[in-house]
């Protein structure tokens, strides 16, 4: 029996409480990094997709359809039920996604405890609860941290299963594949390619191929019962965004630095020998290794066969095969117990683990984190700081992308006259954060800060607003601009009026530039002369006392 059985042999048992005490502060680190100012963040990208569903359409036309834009049915479908009843807030669109990322660092690392030892579960819980790619998913009503959570679930639970487990684990699978479907087809291949892998190898296990085809039957009926109806209502629309839509395949480098969460040589080298450390070690790991690869060369081979629209794009192609992310955090942090060990043959009187936890910390330190999570950001999951590291640090995006020569001197005065507490806000939006300079001029004045609707309440809305008068939104850092009692109580000090949108946004679908004019008019009757005003930009100042 070598090391890696005798540590699982002794995970088996009840954990002991150090195990828990570190694994409970490995979760509570996990939980601040997630909901560091989560309510404070503006709601932007692909969270429209839900929100333009609930804003146009039925229940029934979300539960029958996938949409051009690809909701998440059950998601959107839980979105239109707080609309209806409570209001839809940005923290109740979060709420589920939050949920699952936080429940995945303690769940995971409890399953994974009989198969990798303590110490090792315990050094991926830490990788996972600071890992940027992962707080990053947490934070947006997006659905992938809860197919994240639920896909190595029905991973784990099936091979509890099929080496002796009772019912209940195969009860688990069941549901979590199922459920993972319904939240997201891309990871068929993942939560099945387990189970017919199972059928046919047959070896490993003391399951007879009867009883795994009955799980399958199973889990296959409770699929469709989810999923059905959006295909059959609906499959025009995946077919058009999942066959054959991409441009070309991402850039590797990038890949690989959202995955290590660091675009920093030394720390993605690090990264990368854990990683093959760790992978070494899965061979020898009661064929855990083959249990991983098989879901993901699945889950590989359906990207490179499908090439669904966007995954060109490293941040997209890294979503989609999110749930291999949790298994390469396993194999680093096998990984890293191994150079622990290497370390401590070294150095005897090095205290045991210093060095793998170490790892983690620098990997937090010098990664993107600190510097994204700086107060205030109301931008933390806009893809300006989220799709690829080493371009957000030295602003190379804005220079290279938004083409911007520099931030507007006007914003370093308002921050200089702006009182405690006071507010900006911005109009009109644009949804695309990646194509929007609100992040980057929000880092140079550090003010509170909310986006404004423009769009008149008898025109048809354009892509990401809502009206004024619908209750069923109930934003808290988002209004319309001439909500002027709400602009008093939010404290609105501010009101940035932008005249020229980004030139790719410049589509009929988007905010029509007459409706800001109309606003700017609108504000000039009623406030005054605007404290600036240029061919870009229009700002009032909303201060009593203000000079006009």
């Amino acid at each position: 029996m070598d090391d890696r059985q005798r540590a699982g042999s002794r995970a088996a048992g009840p954990p002991s409480r150090r195990w828990l005490a570190l694994l409970g502060l490995a979760t509570l680190l996990g939980i601040r990094l997630r909901f560091d100012q989560i309510g404070l963040q503006i709601a932007a990208d692909d969270e429209w997709h839900s929100l333009h569903a609930v804003r146009d359409s039925s229940l029934t036309w979300i539960l029958t359809h996938f949409g051009i834009c690809d909701h998440c049915v059950p998601l959107t479908a839980l979105d239109w039920i707080l609309a209806q009843t409570v209001g839809l807030s940005e923290m109740g669109m979060r709420a589920l996604p939050l949920a699952a990322g936080c429940l995945s660092v303690p769940l995971l690392a409890w399953l994974l405890r009989a198969e990798l030892g303590e110490r090792a579960s315990l050094l991926f819980a830490a990788l996972l609860a600071i890992a940027p790619l992962e707080v990053f998913y947490s934070r947006i009503a997006r659905p992938y941290p809860v197919v994240f959570l639920l896909s190595l679930v029905a991973l784990l639970a099936l091979r509890r299963w099929l080496r002796g487990g009772g019912r209940g684990w195969a009860a688990s699978y069941a549901v979590c594949a199922a459920l993972a479907l319904w939240f997201h087809l891309v990871v068929l291949p993942f939560v099945l390619a387990p189970l017919a892998w199972s059928f046919l190898a047959c070896r490993g296990h003391v399951r007879s191929r009867a009883a795994i085809a009955g799980l399958a039957c199973v889990t296959l009926l409770a699929a469709a019962l989810l999923v059905g109806p959006p295909l059959y209502g609906d499959l025009h629309s995946m077919e058009q965004r999942s066959l054959g839509g991409a441009l070309g395949f991402p850039d590797g480098q990038v890949c690989f630095e959202l995955v290590s969460g660091s675009f920093r040589l030394l720390l993605v080298f690090s990264f990368a020998l854990a990683l093959l450390l760790g992978a070494l070690v899965l061979r020898h790991t009661g064929n855990l290794g083959t249990w991983f690869l098989v879901p993901s060369l699945a889950q590989v081979l359906l990207l490179a066969f499908a090439r669904p629209s966007g995954i060109e794009e490293p941040i997209i192609f890294v979503r989609y095969l999110l749930p291999l992310h949790g298994l390469a955090l396993v194999a680093v942090a096998l990984g890293l117990e191994r150079l622990d060990r290497l370390a401590r043959d070294e150095f005897p009187r090095l205290p045991r683990e210093l060095a793998a936890f170490g790892c983690c910390a620098a990997l937090y330190a010098f990664g993107p984190l600190p510097w994204i999570q700086s107060r205030p950001n109301s931008w933390s999951n806009a893809l300006v700081y989220q799709a690829n590291y080493e371009r957000t640090f030295p602003y190379a995006f804005a220079r290279g992308v938004l083409k911007m020569e520099g931030v507007p001197p006007i914003y370093a005065e308002l921050a200089r006259d702006a009182r405690p507490g006071e507010v900006l806000l911005e109009a009109p939006n644009y949804g695309a954060s990646h194509l929007s300079a609100f992040p980057i001029y929000q880092r140079s004045h550090r003010l509170p800060f909310l986006v404004g609707f423009v769009t008149p309440a008898e025109v048809p809305l354009p892509l990401c607003e809502v009206r004024a008068d619908d209750v069923r939104f109930r934003f808290r850092n988002a209004l319309h601009v001439l909500q002027f009692d709400e602009l008093h109580t939010r404290h609105v000090r501010f009101v940035l009026f932008h005249r020229r949108p980004p030139a790719s946004l410049a589509d009929a679908l988007h905010v029509d530039l007459r409706y800001v004019e109309q606003s700017i008019r609108d504000y000039k009757q009623r406030f005054g002369p605007p404290r600036f005003e240029d061919a870009q930009l229009c700002v009032f100042d909303l201060a009593p006392d203000a000079t006009r």
